[in-house]
């Protein structure tokens, strides 16, 4: 069957932490969104004056800051008083959970400084970044889990959207574009997750100069991109993408399972399974499909991938 349908399979994570949704294992994150800032801190008499929870918003966002790095690096970053903290709060001392529970006092930390100051656009971004990680590092599973964690991503989408009004420099973000790109794609909002990729790659290609980090963003937005204008049934423009997204020389072997599929939909079976084996030459068995920092919309479109494989298979 090579009519179009609906799907999409979305590299997830930016180059984060925990692993690439890259989810509780992401592929290995350096942590979503801006570099850690601590907020400047000192006694400022009329500025006190005149926002009477600036200090309050100060304390708020260095805290919530400082646990938001440990939760997306190591634990070892926590300071011996926060460390205290979370284990009083009956947390064991695995890294995970205490991973965890840092990203949660983190998310209540951003929503402290939110209701102190609810017009400074870091308050919101930060309380999005929070919650688009928990979303990733604690999966649940069953029908109660999605939901937990498709409103995270709701609420995460809701903080960058202020964040963005607030200050509409957030508008030129790269971090805030690809994130919200995944959440809407995770929401099966595909038109505007391929506007968020567009807005992603624009600032990318911006720069002068393709440094390697910035090739492998580009090629992570271009292939996301491609997915998205496959569920769409724009195959010409996906099979454009996904070509462009293999000419930058990252995240191979995905791209060529999606330019796969994309051109058997197409009815280019040849194509298709050329590519199918290019991806199956690094991934025999198929493993590149099921990784965590993979996900399908809807679900069952891992099976129109694994069939694609095992036509490549002569199976």
């Amino acid at each position: 069957d090579h009519g179009v349908r609906s799907g999409v399979v979305i590299v997830a994570r930016n180059i984060i932490v925990l692993v690439l949704l890259l989810v509780a294992p992401l592929p290995v994150l350096a942590g979503p969104g801006l570099s850690i800032s601590v907020v400047e801190e000192g006694a400022d008499f009329w500025g006190d004056i005149a926002d009477p929870g600036r200090q309050r918003f100060v304390a708020a966002m260095n805290k919530g800051q400082a646990l938001y790095r440990s939760a997306t690096t190591s634990p070892s970053h926590l300071s011996p008083a926060l460390l205290e903290e979370l284990l009083r709060e009956g947390t064991g001392r695995d890294h995970g959970q205490l991973r965890l529970a840092a990203m949660n006092s983190a998310l209540a930390s951003f929503q402290e400084a939110v209701k102190v100051s609810p017009v400074r656009a870091d308050g919101h971004l930060w309380l999005g970044k929070a919650r688009y990680m928990l979303a990733h590092m604690a999966p649940r599973g069953g029908r109660e889990g999605a939901l937990h964690d498709a409103a995270l991503m709701t609420q995460a989408a809701a903080s960058y959207t202020r964040a963005r009004e607030l200050s509409p420099a957030l508008l030129e973000d790269y971090d805030v574009a690809f994130e919200m790109a995944i959440i809407h794609s995770s929401q099966g909002k595909l038109k505007a997750a391929v506007m968020e990729y567009e807005r992603a790659e624009r600032i990318v290609a911006a720069s002068e100069q393709l440094s390697p980090k910035k090739r492998q963003k580009r090629a992570r937005v271009q292939g996301n991109a491609a997915e998205c204008l496959m569920g769409l049934g724009r195959l010409e423009e996906a099979i454009q993408r996904y070509q462009e997204a293999l000419s930058l020389g990252y995240d191979a072997t995905i791209n060529h399972w999606g330019l796969a599929v994309a051109l058997d939909r197409d009815e280019q079976q040849d194509k298709a399974l050329y590519h199918a084996r290019r991806a199956m030459s690094r991934d025999r068995t198929m493993k590149a499909l099921t990784n965590p920092s993979i996900f399908f919309v809807p679900d069952g479109e891992l099976h129109y991938y694994f069939a694609v494989g095992h036509l490549a298979q002569g199976k």
